[in-house]
């Protein structure tokens, strides 16, 4: 595992700690699905360029492993006292994520191009 694993393993702990905190350590004034997408949108682009895949069917796959985070979120929050399972927001985290994945294919020109043999 190379060094560009890191940021994305600290950025999931990152979320994991936010995850651990009771509903009324969290802020009450922001709507629930904005830190959701934003905390996955970061790590779908953090998991992207650690990946470094090239293909749709590495794309699938990345998606899915980043909806099984979302999901391994929501799951540990069964634990938290006041906070809930809810697949809505396995749902928010997994668009995010996809935004997050789209973002740095915008930006890699060229290193980003998909090819449908894989």
């Amino acid at each position: 595992m190379g060094i560009r694993w890191l940021p994305p393993i600290l950025w999931y702990l990152v979320i994991f700690g936010f995850s651990s905190r009771t509903q009324a350590e969290l802020p009450a004034n922001i709507p629930d699905f904005l830190p959701h997408f934003g905390e996955f949108m970061v790590l779908g682009f953090l998991v992207a360029r650690a990946f470094r895949v090239k293909t749709v069917r590495g794309r699938i796959f990345l998606l899915l492993f980043l909806a099984g985070l979302a999901l391994g979120d929501e799951f540990h929050q069964l634990f938290v006292p006041t906070r809930i399972f809810s697949l809505k927001d396995i749902l928010v985290d997994t668009l995010g994520a996809t935004a997050g994945m789209a973002i740095l294919l915008i930006f890699r020109p060229g290193r980003g191009s998909v090819s449908l043999d894989g």
